[in-house]
């Protein structure tokens, strides 16, 4: 994302600055997503079934994970998802 801070965004117009906004959002959005599938899948033990977890679970805690940039909050939604694939059957919000 460095890249983008070298634009000056008042230079490239009102519409390429709102696109280039948009899309530095989702690249963060997707970072903060891998972080804590990353510290999820440090902590996975064999018996895990990520297949068994539902879809509408699934959009619904990236949905709620995407926004999240601390680390001691990313360790914490990443066990979440660690026990729910496959720990923990009765899991839930």
């Amino acid at each position: 994302m460095g890249e983008f801070n070298l634009i000056n965004l008042g230079s490239i117009g009102e519409p390429a600055a709102g696109i280039i906004n948009h899309y530095k959002r989702c690249i963060k959005e997707y970072a903060n997503q891998t972080d804590v599938v990353e510290i999820a899948l440090e902590h996975l033990n064999r018996e895990a079934r990520p297949e068994e977890v539902t879809d509408d679970w699934i959009t619904f805690f990236f949905d709620k994970v995407r926004n999240v940039n601390e680390s001691y909050m990313k360790i914490i939604w990443g066990i979440i998802l660690r026990l729910r694939n496959g720990e923990q059957k009765g899991f839930s919000f």
